[in-house]
């Protein structure tokens, strides 16, 4: 290789007599007023391990496509996914639950309150005994939403919660037909009106029987293609505020969230 030619892609650190310089109004200043070299190249830096290693690496991008349009196209895909919030994987400890839940147990933060119980254990937890405990009530949205990453598809609706059985401890909903998202206003207030034909209820006893019923009722995910997963996970609760807040013009008129199912039931856990 011309040492010109290597000289104009390297930085003058790799010339023989390189010298730094310090502005003058540091304390440590030199009279330099810029750094300097005289342009001749030290081929002792070919042998440097960090020029080697990052040489080594660009190699490896280039024999593995990196900077081929493939990858570029990939690469904006996952830069638009990330910012329009479809692009999702699999939380870890959703992955970690699947497959080492009772194996591996996961210790407990508030162990010492809980003589060593781990957070493993809530899972024995059902949502009938959340419905018995009134951790869930009448006028809670749950709020669902998952990507289906093979199909490229986020499905997203909103659910009232209309009535709580206390005998058979089932939850039944309100809920929009279709993909419709949110559900109308005169349903979200304290005190709402009367849903019309666009309106469909569901009855469950567990998130996964919420889940394939919003599923079946938006139509994009057939349930051969639907993977497996954690239902608690995808599904939050939103609720009033205590304070008696005045109730406001959005989506869920004025609630907060108060977590997915999964974090609101380790806190009924850890907490009765």
């Amino acid at each position: 290789m011309d040492n010109a030619f290597a000289f104009a892609l390297l930085p003058p650190t790799a010339c023989h007599d390189y010298q730094s310089y310090v502005d003058s109004t540091h304390p440590k200043g030199s009279s330099l007023t810029q750094s300097s070299s005289s342009g001749v190249l030290d081929l002792a830096v070919f042998k440097d391990p960090h020029f080697n290693s990052a040489a080594r690496t660009f190699q490896d991008h280039i024999f593995s496509g990196w900077k081929t349009e493939t990858h570029a196209g990939k690469v904006q895909r996952y830069i638009d996914g990330i910012r329009d919030g479809s692009l999702s994987a699999p939380y870890k400890d959703e992955v970690w639950e699947n497959d080492d839940r009772v194996l591996v147990p996961i210790p407990s933060p508030v162990a010492a309150r809980t003589s060593g119980v781990n957070d493993s254990q809530a899972a024995d937890v059902k949502l009938s005994d959340m419905v018995a405990a009134a951790v869930l009530k009448v006028g809670d949205v749950i709020s669902y939403k998952r990507h289906f990453s093979g199909l490229d598809v986020v499905v997203e609706k909103d659910a009232v919660i209309q009535s709580l059985n206390p005998r058979t401890r089932a939850v039944t909903v309100l809920l929009p037909d279709s993909t419709t998202q949110y559900l109308p206003a005169d349903l979200l207030s304290r005190t709402p009106g009367d849903p019309d034909d666009s309106i469909w209820n569901a009855t469950f006893t567990g998130p996964s029987m919420l889940e394939n019923a919003i599923l079946d009722m938006d139509g994009r995910v057939e349930k051969n293609k639907r993977p497996n997963g954690n239902a608690w996970k995808t599904l939050t609760v939103w609720r009033w505020r205590e304070d008696d807040a005045v109730e406001s013009v959005d989506e869920r008129f004025g609630r907060e969230s108060h977590g997915t199912l999964f974090y609101i039931r380790g806190c009924f856990y850890h907490d009765r």
